[in-house]
């Protein structure tokens, strides 16, 4: 297997574990108060992202006691 095969393999399953933080994220109450303060602009350190996750940094928000398949 070539770099650009293992490359191209990574780019490939990296949505689908985003998506489900995303759903994770969505049934979170403590996401749910972490986005109100984003969206209200108080001053927090995490941000949205253009998909809708819940970032903080370079670093994916994922909520306690949810698993991903």
């Amino acid at each position: 297997m070539s770099l650009e095969e293992i490359l191209v393999a990574q780019l490939k399953v990296q949505p689908m574990y985003r998506e489900q933080i995303l759903q994770a994220q969505q049934g979170d109450d403590k996401v749910s108060k972490v986005r109100n303060r984003v969206n209200t602009k108080i001053e927090t350190p995490f941000q949205i992202a253009n998909d809708g996750v819940l970032i903080l940094g370079r670093h994916m928000y994922m909520p306690k006691n949810k698993i991903i398949n």
